[in-house]
Parts: C-alpha cells; sequence; structure tokens
C-alpha cells in the first residue's frame, strides 16, 4: 500500500524551472501523479470549490469549479 509522505518537500526550484514545468511545484507521495490542464494567467482568482475525488482518502482527481477565463 502506498503510503503518505513522511514530510513536506524542502525542495526549492527557480522561477524558470517552474515555468518550463510547473509539475515540479509539488512534490507527491508514490504512485500519484501531476499534470498542468490550464497554464491561464488569470485562472488562479478563478478557481473555487475544489474537491478531490472520489474522496479524500483515496483521490483520483482534482475537481474544481471555476469562472468563465
Amino acid at each position: 500500500m502506498d503510503e503518505p509522505l513522511a514530510a513536506s518537500s524542502r525542495e526549492s526550484i527557480t522561477a524558470a524551472v517552474a515555468e518550463a514545468d510547473p509539475t515540479r511545484l509539488v512534490t507527491l507521495a508514490k504512485g500519484l501523479q501531476a499534470r498542468v490542464v490550464s497554464a491561464a494567467t488569470n485562472l488562479a482568482p478563478n478557481v473555487d470549490m475544489i474537491a478531490l475525488w472520489p474522496d479524500d482518502r483515496n483521490p483520483t482527481h482534482l475537481i474544481s469549479a471555476t469562472s468563465r477565463v
């Protein structure tokens, strides 16, 4: 069975690296994957009501409502 991370990440990356590969901004437990679904610069203030699906113990998706961007 996969386990959660033992501690928070202390990794630090440059802005250039983050721009080139935004998935480097997160540290994930074994078995999880990250992908960018939008790079819209105005997305952050428009994302709301984030939920983990199917539940917060074994999520496979992050679902959020957004206003039109």
